[in-house]
């Protein structure tokens, strides 16, 4: 019998908070003239399997190649997965990712803003997000995590894997069950940050 998940987990965190003690979530960089929900949805794309470093330069990239996320949203694929670079594994994937939100999103407001969803419901925002298409549970709890008040973990199959890895997670969760699960594990204003 394997050792209590929820106690691996607590050490797990607790390992990496004395380790990186200046470590922080830190939201998407400004994009003059987008809001920042929307922002942090590109910024996410881009670091959902990548890290910050690489998320970063391909955000810049897109800053300087692109006047707006508008443009962003109808140029070539090719050429978006391009300027994500040679070094991204999953470039013409988080291309195509990128291109299908941005377009689902114009579609349903007709502008390209998520400002409006800071008034909403948390339901209301749960069924917004999770209908987007090319959307991921890592996006959408980053988005609800830094913008929208949500209480939950950015997952992505990285993070998972080394969950996983620690045992610090039941085999069977997913990136999205292990983002609702993680939060519940540790006391209210305890940081969970992994």
């Amino acid at each position: 019998m394997s050792a209590d998940p929820v106690k691996k987990l607590r050490a797990l965190a607790k390992r990496l908070r004395a380790k990186y003690p200046e470590a922080s979530v830190s939201p998407a960089p400004a994009w003059d003239g987008t809001d920042s929900i929307l922002s942090e949805f590109v910024f996410s794309l881009l670091l959902a399997e990548s890290n910050p470093p690489q998320a970063r330069a391909a955000f810049e990239r897109f800053r300087s190649e692109f006047v707006d996320l508008n443009e962003l949203r109808i140029a070539l694929p090719d050429e978006v997965a391009e300027l994500l670079g040679e070094d991204d594994p999953h470039a013409s994937e988080r291309a195509a990712r990128i291109r299908a939100t941005l377009h689902d999103i114009y579609q349903r407001e007709h502008v390209m803003s998520l400002a409006a969803l800071a008034e909403a419901g948390k339901r209301e925002i749960r069924h917004y997000l999770e209908s987007l298409n090319g959307i991921t549970p890592f996006v959408i709890a980053r988005v609800k995590l830094l913008h929208l008040g949500g209480s939950t973990v950015p997952v992505d199959n990285t993070l998972l894997s080394r969950l996983h890895k620690e045992h610090a997670l039941e085999n069977a969760a997913t990136c999205e069950s292990a983002g609702e699960w993680i939060p519940k594990q540790f006391e209210p204003g305890q940081s969970a940050s992994l």
